[in-house]
Protein backbone atom coordinates (compact mmCIF):
# COMPACT_ATOMS: atom_id res chain seq x y z
CA UNK A 1 0.00 0.00 0.00
CA UNK A 2 1.46 3.29 -1.04
CA UNK A 3 2.31 5.76 1.66
CA UNK A 4 -0.25 8.56 1.82
CA UNK A 5 1.54 11.85 2.30
CA UNK A 6 0.70 13.89 5.35
CA UNK A 7 -1.06 16.82 3.69
CA UNK A 8 -0.89 18.99 6.78
CA UNK A 9 2.81 18.38 7.21
CA UNK A 10 3.47 18.98 3.52
CA UNK A 11 1.67 22.32 3.70
CA UNK A 12 3.68 23.33 6.72
CA UNK A 13 6.94 22.32 5.03
CA UNK A 14 6.03 24.33 1.93
CA UNK A 15 5.19 27.32 4.06
CA UNK A 16 8.50 27.05 5.83
CA UNK A 17 10.34 27.33 2.51
CA UNK A 18 8.59 30.60 1.60
CA UNK A 19 10.24 33.93 2.34
CA UNK A 20 8.73 35.85 5.23
CA UNK A 21 6.13 38.36 4.04
CA UNK A 22 7.11 41.99 4.11
CA UNK A 23 5.58 44.08 6.86
CA UNK A 24 2.55 45.94 5.56
CA UNK A 25 1.72 49.48 6.45
CA UNK A 26 -1.57 49.93 8.30
CA UNK A 27 -4.50 50.15 5.90
CA UNK A 28 -5.67 53.67 5.35
CA UNK A 29 -9.34 54.39 4.87
CA UNK A 30 -10.00 56.02 1.56
CA UNK A 31 -11.70 59.12 2.94
CA UNK A 32 -11.27 62.31 0.98
CA UNK A 33 -12.26 65.65 2.39
CA UNK A 34 -15.13 67.08 0.45
CA UNK A 35 -14.24 70.45 -1.05
CA UNK A 36 -16.21 73.32 0.42
CA UNK A 37 -17.54 74.31 -2.97
CA UNK A 38 -19.16 70.88 -3.37
CA UNK A 39 -22.69 70.85 -2.05
CA UNK A 40 -24.08 68.24 0.32
CA UNK A 41 -27.38 67.90 2.16
CA UNK A 42 -28.62 70.70 -0.07
CA UNK A 43 -32.36 70.00 -0.19
CA UNK A 44 -35.06 71.03 2.25
CA UNK A 45 -36.52 67.56 1.63
CA UNK A 46 -33.67 65.36 2.84
CA UNK A 47 -34.61 63.20 5.85
CA UNK A 48 -32.15 65.11 8.05
CA UNK A 49 -33.52 68.53 7.17
CA UNK A 50 -37.17 67.46 7.30
CA UNK A 51 -36.60 65.89 10.73
CA UNK A 52 -34.87 69.05 11.93
CA UNK A 53 -37.67 71.34 10.78
CA UNK A 54 -40.61 69.20 11.88
CA UNK A 55 -39.27 68.12 15.27
CA UNK A 56 -37.05 71.02 16.38
CA UNK A 57 -37.24 74.23 14.35
CA UNK A 58 -41.02 74.43 13.94
CA UNK A 59 -41.52 73.95 17.68
CA UNK A 60 -38.94 76.51 18.77
CA UNK A 61 -40.49 79.56 20.43
CA UNK A 62 -38.45 82.66 21.20
CA UNK A 63 -38.25 83.97 24.73
CA UNK A 64 -41.30 86.27 25.06
CA UNK A 65 -39.16 88.85 26.86
CA UNK A 66 -36.60 89.11 24.06
CA UNK A 67 -36.81 90.88 20.68
CA UNK A 68 -36.86 88.40 17.80
CA UNK A 69 -33.90 89.17 15.54
CA UNK A 70 -33.55 87.28 12.25
CA UNK A 71 -30.10 86.95 10.71
CA UNK A 72 -28.79 85.73 7.35
CA UNK A 73 -26.96 82.46 6.91
CA UNK A 74 -23.52 82.40 5.29
CA UNK A 75 -20.77 80.13 4.07
CA UNK A 76 -18.92 79.88 7.42
CA UNK A 77 -16.48 77.62 5.55
CA UNK A 78 -13.70 77.64 8.12
CA UNK A 79 -15.90 76.70 11.07
CA UNK A 80 -16.41 73.08 9.97
CA UNK A 81 -12.79 72.16 10.67
CA UNK A 82 -13.00 73.55 14.21
CA UNK A 83 -16.52 72.51 15.22
CA UNK A 84 -17.13 69.47 13.01
CA UNK A 85 -20.03 71.13 11.21
CA UNK A 86 -21.06 74.47 9.79
CA UNK A 87 -21.53 76.97 12.63
CA UNK A 88 -22.87 80.15 11.12
CA UNK A 89 -22.69 82.15 14.34
CA UNK A 90 -18.91 81.72 14.25
CA UNK A 91 -18.56 82.82 10.62
CA UNK A 92 -17.17 86.15 9.48
CA UNK A 93 -20.51 87.82 8.78
CA UNK A 94 -21.93 87.13 12.22
CA UNK A 95 -18.66 88.08 13.88
CA UNK A 96 -18.78 91.46 12.16
CA UNK A 97 -22.36 91.96 13.39
CA UNK A 98 -21.32 91.21 16.96
CA UNK A 99 -23.18 94.23 18.33
CA UNK A 100 -26.36 92.29 17.53
CA UNK A 101 -25.25 88.66 17.34
CA UNK A 102 -23.48 88.73 20.72
CA UNK A 103 -26.32 90.51 22.52
CA UNK A 104 -27.85 88.02 25.00
CA UNK A 105 -30.95 90.20 25.38
CA UNK A 106 -31.93 89.37 21.78
CA UNK A 107 -33.45 86.10 20.55
CA UNK A 108 -31.25 85.48 17.52
CA UNK A 109 -32.51 83.20 14.74
CA UNK A 110 -30.62 82.39 11.54
CA UNK A 111 -32.60 82.14 8.29
CA UNK A 112 -31.04 79.10 6.68
CA UNK A 113 -31.24 77.30 3.36
CA UNK A 114 -31.98 74.38 3.71
CA UNK A 115 -32.74 74.23 7.47
CA UNK A 116 -35.31 77.08 7.38
CA UNK A 117 -34.27 78.44 10.77
CA UNK A 118 -31.38 77.77 13.12
CA UNK A 119 -31.95 79.51 16.45
CA UNK A 120 -28.73 80.45 18.21
CA UNK A 121 -30.13 78.56 21.21
CA UNK A 122 -30.17 75.32 19.18
CA UNK A 123 -27.12 75.83 16.97
CA UNK A 124 -24.89 72.78 16.90
CA UNK A 125 -27.89 70.45 17.01
CA UNK A 126 -28.79 71.23 13.39
CA UNK A 127 -27.75 68.93 10.51
CA UNK A 128 -24.58 69.88 8.66
CA UNK A 129 -24.93 71.10 5.09
CA UNK A 130 -23.30 73.13 2.37
CA UNK A 131 -25.61 74.76 -0.15
CA UNK A 132 -23.68 76.70 -2.81
CA UNK A 133 -25.69 79.63 -4.21
CA UNK A 134 -25.64 78.11 -7.69
CA UNK A 135 -27.54 75.10 -6.32
CA UNK A 136 -30.52 77.17 -5.18
CA UNK A 137 -33.71 76.35 -7.03
CA UNK A 138 -37.13 77.90 -7.43
CA UNK A 139 -38.62 74.92 -5.62
CA UNK A 140 -36.25 75.26 -2.66
CA UNK A 141 -36.91 78.98 -2.24
CA UNK A 142 -40.66 78.41 -2.26
CA UNK A 143 -40.31 75.71 0.38
CA UNK A 144 -38.13 78.12 2.38
CA UNK A 145 -40.82 80.82 2.34
CA UNK A 146 -43.67 78.41 3.12
CA UNK A 147 -41.88 76.74 6.04
CA UNK A 148 -40.73 80.05 7.45
CA UNK A 149 -44.33 81.29 7.22
CA UNK A 150 -45.51 78.28 9.23
CA UNK A 151 -43.01 79.08 11.96
CA UNK A 152 -43.87 82.80 12.06
CA UNK A 153 -47.57 81.96 12.35
CA UNK A 154 -46.84 79.52 15.17
CA UNK A 155 -44.85 82.16 17.05
CA UNK A 156 -47.70 84.67 16.69
CA UNK A 157 -50.29 82.21 17.99
CA UNK A 158 -48.12 81.42 21.01
CA UNK A 159 -47.08 85.05 21.59
CA UNK A 160 -49.93 87.30 20.38
CA UNK A 161 -48.47 90.36 22.11
CA UNK A 162 -45.28 90.25 20.06
CA UNK A 163 -45.47 93.08 17.51
CA UNK A 164 -42.09 93.25 15.82
CA UNK A 165 -39.60 91.00 14.09
CA UNK A 166 -36.19 92.45 13.27
CA UNK A 167 -33.78 91.66 10.47
CA UNK A 168 -30.23 92.67 9.68
CA UNK A 169 -28.36 91.33 6.66
CA UNK A 170 -28.57 91.16 2.88
CA UNK A 171 -31.59 91.95 0.75
CA UNK A 172 -32.03 88.32 -0.40
CA UNK A 173 -32.83 86.98 3.07
CA UNK A 174 -34.89 90.05 3.90
CA UNK A 175 -37.25 89.33 1.01
CA UNK A 176 -37.46 85.67 2.07
CA UNK A 177 -38.60 86.92 5.48
CA UNK A 178 -40.87 89.55 3.93
CA UNK A 179 -42.77 87.10 1.72
CA UNK A 180 -42.96 84.53 4.53
CA UNK A 181 -44.47 87.21 6.77
CA UNK A 182 -46.95 88.08 4.01
CA UNK A 183 -47.86 84.40 3.51
CA UNK A 184 -48.51 84.05 7.24
CA UNK A 185 -50.95 86.96 7.18
CA UNK A 186 -48.45 89.64 8.20
CA UNK A 187 -48.23 88.67 11.89
CA UNK A 188 -45.28 90.98 12.57
CA UNK A 189 -44.14 94.44 11.63
CA UNK A 190 -40.70 93.94 10.10
CA UNK A 191 -37.98 96.35 11.17
CA UNK A 192 -34.92 95.95 8.96
CA UNK A 193 -31.35 97.06 8.47
CA UNK A 194 -29.82 96.24 5.09
CA UNK A 195 -26.21 97.48 5.01
CA UNK A 196 -25.67 99.51 1.85
CA UNK A 197 -22.28 97.99 1.03
CA UNK A 198 -22.99 94.50 2.28
CA UNK A 199 -20.42 92.85 4.54
CA UNK A 200 -18.21 95.94 4.55
CA UNK A 201 -20.90 97.81 6.50
CA UNK A 202 -21.97 94.97 8.79
CA UNK A 203 -20.12 96.19 11.89
CA UNK A 204 -21.26 99.81 11.75
CA UNK A 205 -24.81 98.87 10.76
CA UNK A 206 -25.09 96.35 13.60
CA UNK A 207 -24.07 98.96 16.18
CA UNK A 208 -26.71 101.38 14.93
CA UNK A 209 -29.36 98.66 14.62
CA UNK A 210 -28.72 97.52 18.19
CA UNK A 211 -30.00 100.89 19.39
CA UNK A 212 -32.93 100.82 16.95
CA UNK A 213 -34.08 97.49 18.37
CA UNK A 214 -33.91 98.66 21.98
CA UNK A 215 -35.68 101.94 21.19
CA UNK A 216 -38.43 100.22 19.20
CA UNK A 217 -39.07 97.73 21.99
CA UNK A 218 -39.13 100.49 24.61
CA UNK A 219 -41.47 102.82 22.72
CA UNK A 220 -43.56 100.32 20.77
CA UNK A 221 -43.14 102.55 17.72
CA UNK A 222 -41.44 101.31 14.55
CA UNK A 223 -38.89 103.67 12.99
CA UNK A 224 -39.40 105.21 9.57
CA UNK A 225 -37.79 103.04 6.91
CA UNK A 226 -36.85 103.76 3.33
CA UNK A 227 -38.52 101.34 0.89
CA UNK A 228 -36.54 98.44 -0.52
CA UNK A 229 -36.82 97.45 -4.15
CA UNK A 230 -37.55 93.94 -5.35
CA UNK A 231 -36.58 95.14 -8.83
CA UNK A 232 -33.13 96.03 -7.53
CA UNK A 233 -32.76 92.54 -6.12
CA UNK A 234 -33.84 90.94 -9.39
CA UNK A 235 -31.34 93.00 -11.35
CA UNK A 236 -28.53 92.38 -8.88
CA UNK A 237 -25.83 89.80 -9.26
CA UNK A 238 -25.00 89.19 -5.63
CA UNK A 239 -23.65 85.82 -4.59
CA UNK A 240 -26.88 84.83 -2.86
CA UNK A 241 -29.24 86.38 -5.41
CA UNK A 242 -31.18 83.68 -7.21
CA UNK A 243 -32.40 85.76 -10.11
CA UNK A 244 -34.77 83.23 -11.71
CA UNK A 245 -36.65 82.76 -8.46
CA UNK A 246 -37.04 86.47 -7.82
CA UNK A 247 -38.09 87.02 -11.43
CA UNK A 248 -40.96 84.59 -10.84
CA UNK A 249 -41.92 86.36 -7.60
CA UNK A 250 -41.82 89.72 -9.34
CA UNK A 251 -44.06 88.52 -12.14
CA UNK A 252 -46.53 87.14 -9.60
CA UNK A 253 -46.57 90.56 -7.95
CA UNK A 254 -47.55 92.03 -11.32
CA UNK A 255 -50.55 89.72 -11.67
CA UNK A 256 -53.51 91.70 -12.95
CA UNK A 257 -51.33 94.54 -14.18
CA UNK A 258 -50.29 95.38 -17.72
CA UNK A 259 -46.87 93.75 -17.76
CA UNK A 260 -46.13 95.21 -21.20
CA UNK A 261 -46.34 98.75 -19.83
CA UNK A 262 -44.67 97.97 -16.54
CA UNK A 263 -41.18 99.23 -15.87
CA UNK A 264 -40.45 96.02 -13.98
CA UNK A 265 -38.06 93.71 -15.86
CA UNK A 266 -39.15 90.48 -17.48
CA UNK A 267 -37.03 87.61 -18.62
CA UNK A 268 -34.90 87.48 -21.72
CA UNK A 269 -35.23 84.86 -24.45
CA UNK A 270 -32.14 83.12 -23.11
CA UNK A 271 -33.68 82.74 -19.65
CA UNK A 272 -36.88 81.39 -21.18
CA UNK A 273 -34.87 78.81 -23.14
CA UNK A 274 -33.27 77.60 -19.90
CA UNK A 275 -36.44 75.73 -18.99
CA UNK A 276 -38.54 78.32 -17.23
CA UNK A 277 -40.72 79.52 -20.11
CA UNK A 278 -43.83 78.61 -18.11
CA UNK A 279 -42.81 81.07 -15.41
CA UNK A 280 -41.29 83.87 -17.43
CA UNK A 281 -43.10 85.46 -20.38
CA UNK A 282 -40.70 86.78 -22.96
CA UNK A 283 -40.71 90.44 -23.89
CA UNK A 284 -42.40 89.55 -27.16
CA UNK A 285 -45.17 87.66 -25.34
CA UNK A 286 -45.89 90.59 -23.03
CA UNK A 287 -46.47 92.81 -26.05
CA UNK A 288 -48.92 90.36 -27.65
Amino acid sequence: MANIPNIRQTSLDATADRPAPEARAPKKHNITKQPEQAGFNTSFLTPENMRWFNTRALHFLPDPAKPLVCLPCGSAAKTREKFGKKMISQGLGHQLMSAVTREPRFERVILSEPCTIIPYALEGQHPDYNLPPQDLSIQSERIFINQLALWLARVKVAQPDRKFAYFIGGIHHFFILHFANEAAGRPFHLVREIPARGVRDYAASAKAFHEVILTTEATGQAPAQAPVSLSTLVQGRGRYTHRKFWHSVLLEALDGEDVARSVEPVTSRQQAREGFADLYPTKEETRA
